[in-house]
């Protein structure tokens, strides 16, 4: 049995050896296979796709996944309803916070040349799931459902503070062609 398992996991690792070969010479992104999944968006840097035959979205602003092209991949850390002097904006109000987080994360991609819609990835934690409809509303108001990330929501029982109620970790990748490196 250990031996199939072997192999099985030999030929996997092969299998993304060559995938990632071709995508080098290539030097494009492999477009998800058209028999596997409908192509629902396609921006210069990624394809988000939601396959038949699984849950949608229903008018959620994610895809259930996003390939992502060339580009240089930009991990943010979390964002919370901070200003500037590290006060909170919103307290009590999760719509008020989960705006500021989206638009620090805006200063910090605007900041290495990229936009929201090099958004291929975000991590969403909250602490009320009465704030879901508030979360999903807001994150509508600047992801489409077409264009949007792949997306994970997580119920958690605290932030670093006790008046945040939401954070959101996002991952872009920002094209070559806009990247610019960051002034600290």
């Amino acid at each position: 049995m250990i031996g199939v398992f072997r192999q099985d996991v030999a030929a996997i690792v092969r299998a993304v050896e060559l995938l990632v070969l071709s995508t080098r010479r290539s030097n494009t992104a492999p477009a998800p296979p058209a028999e596997a999944a409908t192509k629902i968006w396609e921006s210069e840097m990624a394809y988000g796709y939601n396959p038949p035959g699984i849950w949608g979205p229903n008018g959620r602003a994610f895809s259930q996944g996003v390939i992502a092209g060339e580009g240089v991949t930009l991990y943010i850390t979390g964002q919370v309803a901070w200003d500037a002097e590290s006060k909170v904006v919103g307290p009590g109000d999760c719509a008020a916070q989960m705006h500021k987080a989206i638009e620090n994360t805006q200063v910090i991609l605007e900041a290495a040349g990229g936009t929201l819609d090099d958004i291929v990835s975000m991590t969403i934690y909250f602490l009320a799931r009465d704030d879901l409809p508030a979360i999903q509303e807001v994150r509508g108001q600047y992801f489409k459902t077409p264009t949007a990330p792949a997306s994970i929501l997580i119920q958690v029982p605290g932030l670093v503070i006790p008046e945040l109620l939401v954070e959101i970790v996002p991952i872009a990748l920002i094209p070559h062609k806009r990247f610019k490196r960051p002034k600290t």
